[in-house]
């Protein structure tokens, strides 16, 4: 590899990390609102946007690895908010909602991934 090569790569991963950096402050922002007080939809709407941002960064820099662990580890707080006792309906509705959508671009990241040899496997939400 020649050293303009090396520091184009260089450059590539700082760029990333810098833009990662700006884009994982608002999350956290809206995981640490999660964590601190009642959730409303606002709050899930909120990390929803923030979770766009990410998801868009992880695209444009083709981290597909890393898109489809957001996506579980997303999936996996709305699926916490939903089962607390203390989530209204409108809040599981939107948490639904959510996870459903999220689950169609895990099957598609799996697919495409793993050539259909990876199928994963979710347990329906279900609102009491």
């Amino acid at each position: 590899m020649t050293k303009i090569k090396y520091l184009e790569e260089l450059l590539k991963k700082d760029q990333f990390q810098v833009e990662f950096s700006n884009v994982n402050c608002a999350l956290t922002v809206c995981i640490y609102t999660l964590t601190s007080r009642k959730v409303y939809i606002v709050h899930i709407e909120r990390l929803m946007k923030a979770s766009k941002s990410v998801t868009e960064l992880l695209i444009k820099y083709q981290k597909k690895e890393k898109l489809l662990s957001f996506y579980l580890w997303i999936r996996n707080i709305l699926v916490t908010e939903f089962n607390k006792d203390t989530a209204g309906i409108g809040l599981k509705i939107y948490c639904s909602f959510e996870v459903v959508s999220l689950e169609e671009k895990i099957n598609t990241i799996c697919k495409k991934t793993a050539k259909n040899k990876v199928v994963p496997f979710f347990n329906k939400l279900i609102h009491t």
